[in-house]
């Protein structure tokens, strides 16, 4: 219920989303179609970020093997939490 509030009656933090808002008001009061936020020059690609946000995490967790034995020790302690939990029911 709070995060549905929140979606809708708090503003926007993101700073480049704010500049990029004020750059697009600008553009409309001015007519001044020159006026760009730096972060409408940066190209969004849909492989990139599948590259970067999942492929790098997985890389880490096979080619370090302190992440992958604290990942198996993280897993088996939130299996034997939930298993404790399913026992109260």
């Amino acid at each position: 219920m709070a995060f549905i509030l929140a979606l809708f009656f708090l503003e926007e933090t993101y700073q480049a989303l704010i500049l990029a808002g004020k750059a697009a008001e600008l553009r409309r009061l001015t007519k001044n179609w020159g006026i760009h936020a730096k972060q409408e020059g940066i190209e969004v690609d849909l492989k990139d970020l599948v590259v970067k946000n999942v492929g790098r995490p997985l890389r880490i967790l096979y080619t370090e093997p302190i992440v992958l034995v604290v990942s198996i020790y993280v897993a088996f302690i939130d299996e034997l939490l939930y298993t404790f939990l399913a026992a109260y029911a």
